[in-house]
């Protein structure tokens, strides 16, 4: 992987993790469960996302 691309998908994953801990901390608020269940469902998302950019690091 050349390393500008390298260097745009570490801060691609970076920033999908801080969503997904942000996300995950909302989630546990006094909020209702279906506001609940999507926040979380959102960030079990990007955390999909997360893995799919480091399997294609990986493959390349």
């Amino acid at each position: 992987m050349p390393d500008g691309l390298q260097q745009y998908v570490k801060k691609e994953i970076t920033d999908l993790l801080r969503i997904i801990d942000r996300d995950l901390r909302d989630a546990g608020g006094d909020i209702s469960a279906d506001w609940r269940f999507g926040i979380a469902y959102n960030a079990a998302l990007k955390h999909r996302c997360v893995l799919a950019n480091i399997c294609r690091g990986i493959a390349d």
